[in-house]
């Protein structure tokens, strides 16, 4: 437990002027979560990764059992998710922490939970109303997103 690490040496690891408006608002809570998981909690910046992967799939499953408040519970849910996609980096970067496990880490998750997040709602509208439409478009439009977000972080990554 790291006692020189204040929320003022968090806040300063990000730079949320470069971030998009809806994004900002989890940008301003995470750095007090980041304090609390330095301070109080054992985890390593991978561990915390793999615990958004969870409370991203927990999101999904509610998403995918349809009705209204389960969707509204899977967005919630997917939020605390996001949220503590912003407090494992900002985790890494104070600790000095920082890994190639962990970056491969925070983009697969980004890829996969876009992707099916969108099939999770397709699977959720086709159990609240019974059409089939909704089924196949969760399918596909989850393969469009996860290919399309796989091509361009190759792209991003590999290309010149």
């Amino acid at each position: 437990m790291n006692k020189k690490i204040t929320i003022e040496n968090i806040k300063k690891v990000r730079d949320i002027s470069v971030l998009p408006l809806n994004f900002r608002p989890m940008a301003k809570i995470s750095p007090y979560i980041s304090y609390f998981f330095v301070k109080y909690l054992p985890f390593s910046p991978n561990q915390i990764s793999l615990i958004w992967g969870f409370v991203g799939f927990v999101a999904v499953f509610l998403m995918a059992l349809g009705s209204y408040w389960n969707m509204l519970a899977g967005v919630l849910v997917y939020h605390l998710a996001l949220l503590l996609d912003y407090v494992d980096g900002e985790v890494a970067r104070v600790s000095k922490k920082t890994s190639l496990t962990g970056i491969c880490l925070d983009k697969i998750f980004s890829v996969v939970f876009r992707g099916l997040l969108i099939l999770g709602l397709g699977i959720g509208l086709y159990n609240t109303n019974g059409n089939v439409l909704y089924f196949y478009l969760g399918i596909w439009a989850c393969l469009f997103l996860v290919f399309d977000n796989s091509l361009a972080i190759l792209k991003a990554n590999v290309l010149p």
